[in-house]
């Protein structure tokens, strides 16, 4: 629940550069946002596939998850966060997450984007039983991405 409410109130501190789709439209994301966008447009394939795989039985998401995800919506890194959260939520309770999970996090778009990355590998790992098992369809990463060690600096 703690980490679920860090990261509404991140929506209120989150730089308007990525949040604010109405005073900003999707043609004005900047060059670092753009950068970032393959990255979230396969984390986004995979996270709703993944949540496809996990829900399968119930076939419907958990209260809260954000169903239209835009990939042009500059908010697109905050609602993936969301949806991972719930789902990370779901499957290991509340307040606890695999070790090493980054959660949210402030800083460039690459960094957001690669973060949100790594912290979906290690929901994957648990729901597939293994680190090198992935449902069909799976889009992936860079395998840097899953690095514990990648200096975020120079992202």
């Amino acid at each position: 629940m703690k980490r679920v409410l860090f990261i509404i109130f991140l929506l209120f501190v989150v730089p308007s550069g990525l949040l604010s789709a109405q005073e900003q439209p999707a043609a004005n994301l900047t060059g670092r946002q753009i950068e970032a966008l393959p990255i979230l447009i396969n984390a986004r394939a995979d996270l709703e596939l993944l949540a496809d795989t996990y829900f399968q039985q119930s076939g419907a998401r958990p209260e809260g998850w954000i169903t239209t995800l835009d990939v042009n919506d500059p908010q697109l890194p905050v609602f993936l966060r969301l949806n991972l959260e719930i789902l990370a939520g779901t499957i290991f309770g509340a307040d606890e997450r695999p070790e090493g999970w980054f959660g949210a996090i402030f800083s460039t778009p690459l960094a957001i984007a690669r973060d949100l990355r790594h912290d979906l590998e290690l929901v994957a790992d648990r729901v597939a039983g293994a680190a090198t098992i992935r449902p069909a369809g799976w889009q992936g990463g860079d395998p840097l991405m899953r690095s514990d060690a990648l200096d975020l600096l120079d992202l």
